[in-house]
């Protein structure tokens, strides 16, 4: 996978990604338009996969984003939203496993999904901003993210932080 043989060619272009598998050994750069996920995608590989469309893309019902195998996702979007990973409901999951994760200067928020973490995932932050890091829910309790860490699994923040803006019952 790179930039040159899979891309959007403009914001209006969406792509959507069913029961696929994408590896990628450089970077990948989605830098237009949106996708869709529809049950269950993996993104794996020793490079980069870098978000940087100012469009929302979804993570739909039922349905599983993975990042592994060494991984980069990288999210910074030219409009400096950070919620432009959009999780359908409770049943849209993101699994980090044995992947990096990089937040770029307008931080990162994931809300409604779930997020899921098996063996060693690292996340930088370029911002030190307290609130441009990753940002768990938005202080709305029916957008909280749900965070499950398997056996084995962690997340160790290499630079920058992470907010947890859930609500508790």
């Amino acid at each position: 996978l790179s930039s040159e043989n899979l891309c959007c060619l403009d914001d209006s272009a969406s792509l959507k990604f069913r029961n696929v598998k994408l590896k990628t050994e450089d970077e990948f750069n989605f830098r237009c338009g949106r996708f869709d996920v529809k049950d269950y995608v993996t993104v794996e590989g020793a490079g980069i996969f870098s978000y940087e469309s100012s469009q929302a893309s979804r993570i739909r019902s039922g349905s599983m984003l993975r990042f592994s195998s060494g991984i980069t996702f990288s999210y910074a979007p030219t409009n400096s939203l950070n919620n432009s990973i959009v999780m359908t409901d409770t049943s849209s999951k993101l699994l980090l496993e044995n992947a990096n994760l990089y937040v770029g200067d307008s931080g990162l928020q994931l809300t409604n999904g779930l997020l899921l973490l098996k063996s060693l995932n690292f996340l930088k932050c370029k911002s030190t901003d307290t609130n441009c890091g990753l940002v768990l829910g938005d202080g709305n309790k029916n957008n909280n993210l749900f965070v499950n860490v398997m056996p084995g699994g962690s997340l160790k923040i290499v630079a920058g932080s992470l907010f947890y803006r859930n609500i508790e019952d």
